[in-house]
């Protein structure tokens, strides 16, 4: 297929629309697409098999427009004999739009991309955007928050969601050494060289927490709210808790400076200016948290990346950066200004806590990675589903055993029929399956009994989940099932449900419970395994299947518990409460209550 991509900035420009432009081409040409960029950015020829024209004028004087650009497109387009027309648009794009008039009134199918919050642009766009739809564009934007301009925008039109991606090996780090690893005296890999007694200190947490961002130093990326942020947080934290480093370009960069000195934070804040996407890598692998102060933010490609090397980032919750952070598992979202000072705070002082996150960072893949040759990462594959489970089992001397567990086969009668009986004590990831620790006495070997199987037709789907008994001041955590899952509809649960691929159980636990009751838990241990095995359909909508469920019981503590709420959208949670110990009783049960019998007096009833 040959694909045109218009857009008025591209390399050597720097920013958001130009990396991810410019990513897009050269993806398309890896899967195989002849791909040719039109742009008003000014610069040379293109690379990695990637045309581009360049119409720029010198009249623009560096800017990326030329209004006189359209008759020659509109003669390249016909003449290139083009399948497709992609073009990208940002907060001011007159170039863009263009562009649009061209391709759609030249018939071509065209996809329109924003990049941007329309915000009070959405109302004076509104006729141009309804043209290009009436002569078949299809519209969409980078994320559930820029789109919602659009749809107003395009009164009624559909507006696809497609979120700008990164390629995660660019910014993927190892996981720091620990202590005795600094005795190699080796670099550590993916950094540069650094001053051995700087990074023993890093290591052992006696220096200032490091925090950084990235952004064009100009208004509409509120550096200045930045700034106000860090002065309150420092005054709070006081000398030496953390330094801040805020790495771009701008014309605010002469005010920035004389407002750095003016808060006193010329010990604190400072200014390395714009560098190379394999610096900036280098530089968050070394630091500690990201702050983002924006709030007409698109998406936050910037974020994206901290967020993928392995970074909590501090973000406010109305703008698109919370399509990339989840709040309290993998970043802290706030509602305001404060409340970006609170977090703040509150991860400098937290070193569990930056420790918490920067570890599922690492481990668990944002959904807007890419994999290699352009195909989606680990993030894409359906939740809770696909995962390997081994069963170890742990004697005096070790370990004396390990087996997968079959399809809708019970991890303990996988033990009976070795030989052996046990309590679980543990799971954790190990590459792709995910192990299931036992300890262990002998016991007569037992057969396996008969694993039904399922009916014709039916999809073979083995999950594994994981769920938390969560207690404070007599209150038992619990989330309600949606009227999506079939026969349990309206039955109070655990909160809980299916563990990612790739992600680490504990993980799963902390997401769960967040995601369903809106609480931030530290997990304590493993203290049942179920495993539930039917046929027939698992929710409201799904096809028949034969369903094997591997269910991982945690307890766990809610060191700071809010009011419970439901936080995932669409979701198989409608409701979620703090219930007292008393009145758990009352409600209609469902059976994966059952583990937490003991923290219930008088005992539980559940349904048959």
């Amino acid at each position: 297929m040959k694909v045109a991509l218009l857009s008025d900035c591209y390399p050597p420009r720097t920013g958001g629309i130009e990396s991810q432009v410019s990513d897009l081409a050269a993806q398309l040409v890896v899967a195989g697409h002849e791909v040719e960029v039109f742009t008003a950015t000014a610069g040379g020829p293109g690379v990695d098999g990637v045309r581009v024209h360049r119409l720029s004028t010198p009249l623009a004087l560096g800017l990326p427009v030329n209004p006189m650009a359209a008759p020659q497109v509109r003669r390249l387009l016909v003449a290139g004999g083009f399948d497709v027309a992609h073009v990208h648009m940002g907060v001011v794009s007159p170039f863009a739009r263009d562009m649009a008039g061209v391709t759609t009134g030249l018939g071509l199918p065209t996809a329109l991309t924003r990049h941007c919050v329309l915000d009070r642009a959405a109302r004076p766009l509104g006729p141009a955007v309804r043209r290009w739809v009436r002569r078949g564009a299809a519209l969409s934007a980078v994320s559930g928050f820029a789109a919602q301009g659009v749809r107003k925008a395009a009164k009624g039109a559909p507006v696809a969601v497609l979120p700008n991606g990164i390629d995660p090996s660019a910014w993927r780090v190892p996981d720091l050494p620990t202590l005795p690893a600094l005795r190699d005296a080796r670099p550590l890999r993916g950094l540069a060289p650094q001053d051995p007694q700087a990074r023993q200190r890093r290591l052992e947490g006696t220096r200032p927490v490091r925090v950084v961002t990235a952004s064009r130093l100009a208004p509409r990326k509120r550096v200045g709210a930045l700034l106000a942020v860090v002065a309150a947080a420092h005054e709070r934290l006081g000398p030496g808790a953390m330094t801040v480093d805020v790495y771009g370009e701008g014309p605010l960069r002469p005010w920035l400076e004389a407002r750095v000195e003016a808060l006193g934070l010329r010990d604190v804040v400072r200014l390395p200016g714009r560098v190379t996407r394999g610096e900036l890598a280098r530089a968050w692998a070394d630091a500690d948290v990201y702050l983002s102060p924006t709030r007409l933010e698109a998406f936050g490609i910037a974020a994206l990346e901290a967020r993928t090397t392995g970074l909590p980032v501090i973000a406010r919750g109305d703008s698109g950066v919370r399509e990339v952070v989840t709040d309290g598992l993998s970043g802290l979202l706030a509602a305001d200004d404060p409340g970006l000072t609170d977090a703040l705070v509150r991860l400098v002082a937290d070193e569990s806590l930056r420790a918490r996150i920067t570890r599922h960072n690492r481990r668990t893949p944002p959904a807007q990675t890419r994999g290699p040759r352009g195909r989606p990462g680990r993030g894409g594959v359906p939740t809770g589903r696909g995962m390997r489970v081994v069963v170890v089992a742990l004697g005096d001397r070790g370990e004396v055993g390990r087996w997968p567990v079959r399809h809708g086969q019970d991890p303990q009668d996988l033990l009976a029929e070795q030989g052996w009986a046990g309590v679980p004590v543990r799971s954790e990831l190990v590459a792709d399956p995910v192990e299931i620790s036992y300890e262990v006495y002998p016991r007569a070997v037992e057969p396996a009994p008969e694993v039904p199987v399922g009916a014709p037709g039916a999809r073979t789907l083995q999950r594994l989940a994981a769920y938390a008994i969560v207690v404070d001041e007599g209150r038992l955590l619990l989330s309600q099932l949606a009227s999506r899952v079939g026969g349990g509809a309206g039955l109070w649960t655990l909160p809980g449900g299916g563990v990612d691929p790739g992600e680490a159980p504990l993980d799963g636990v902390v997401r769960e419970v967040h995601e369903e009751a809106g609480q931030h838990v530290v997990v304590d241990a493993l203290v049942q395994v179920q495993s539930r095995h039917w046929v027939g359909d698992v929710a409201a909508g799904e096809r028949h299947e034969d369903f094997h469920a591997v269910r991982l019981i945690h307890s766990a503590t809610c060191p700071h518990p809010t009011p419970a709420h439901v936080v995932e959208v669409d979701g198989s949670t409608a409701a979620a409460a703090w219930v007292p110990l008393g009145k758990v009783g009352d409600l209609p049960l469902s059976d994966m209550v059952r583990p937490a019998r003991p923290h219930v007096p008088g005992g539980v009833s559940y349904p048959v």
